[in-house]
């Protein structure tokens, strides 16, 4: 046995004995982390400042931050943007154009048999 494979088996033994497989996915029965401690917290927070603010201080605060953007400060900028626009969509890679049109027409492709009842009732020989 070569010392990569040793290693790799280790690696995948370790990865095992903390509820993973060898791939690094979580197994059955695995636990999970122990989430966010502070997701109730957080939650009474923000409720909390939705609570206690108005409409009109909400639109307040958005004139100050589109009044801060326009005078050219970045981080304005793109927190203006990053709520206005949303995240940019990822870029298209035109080497992967055609693979991902087909995958694309692949997914939408519907069975025969799946639509068997429905053609016999567009010709009318049957009901749905």
């Amino acid at each position: 046995m070569s010392t990569t494979a040793s290693t790799t088996e280790t690696t995948a033994e370790q990865r095992q004995n903390k509820g993973h497989d060898s791939q690094g996915r979580f197994t059955k029965g695995n636990t999970g982390g122990p989430g966010n401690p502070f997701a109730r917290q957080v939650a009474w927070l923000r409720a909390s400042l939705v609570n206690s603010s108005t409409r009109e201080e909400v639109i307040r605060v958005g004139k100050v931050l589109h009044e801060k953007a326009l005078g050219g400060d970045v981080h304005a900028i793109k927190l203006y943007f990053q709520y206005m626009l949303g995240k940019p969509a990822e870029t298209v890679d035109p080497d992967r154009l055609a693979f991902d049109e087909w995958r694309k027409l692949k997914e939408q492709t519907v069975a025969p048999e799946e639509t068997q009842g429905h053609r016999a009732a567009v010709s009318g020989g049957g009901s749905l």
